[in-house]
């Protein structure tokens, strides 16, 4: 499933973008942009700002489906995991947890080779990036 060309979270049809640098997320709405990080761990991941289409993000749930479309088809994946951290200068505070991580650490529980992972911000208070919310599915 390499081109991927949409994805449907939360009842939601979203385009999908190709990253174009390691930092780049997409600022048109109802839009994900597809993360080379993720790619290079065998994962598939999907970047969007919480004002935007990570909005439907923050939605999910454990047991949701996410169904990924490519020019091959439909897969639907199900949601096993929710991770949320805090970001504390060069380290993630796991807020079910208090440990401090790396983004070594993060990329290493996160990016797990064949599954999907969703991420966006979260906001607190007037930090529009206060946080970051992981959401992880498994092909059903």
């Amino acid at each position: 499933m390499n081109l991927i060309l949409s994805l449907i979270i939360a009842a939601h049809l979203l385009t999908v973008v190709p990253q174009k640098s390691y930092d780049y997320v997409s600022t048109a709405d109802e839009t994900v942009t597809r993360s080379a990080w993720a790619s290079a761990y065998g994962a598939y991941g999907f970047l969007a700002h919480n004002h935007l289409a990570g909005r439907y993000i923050d939605d999910l749930e454990l047991g949701d489906i996410i169904t990924v479309t490519s020019a091959a088809g439909a897969k639907e994946f199900e949601v096993v995991e929710i991770k949320q951290y805090r970001v504390d200068g060069d380290y993630y505070i796991d807020l079910e947890t208090a440990e401090r991580l790396t983004n070594q650490d993060v990329i290493e529980e996160v990016y797990l080779p064949g599954h999907v992972y969703l991420q966006t911000c979260i906001a607190w208070g007037h930090d529009p990036s206060w946080g970051r919310l992981f959401v992880i599915a498994m092909e059903k």
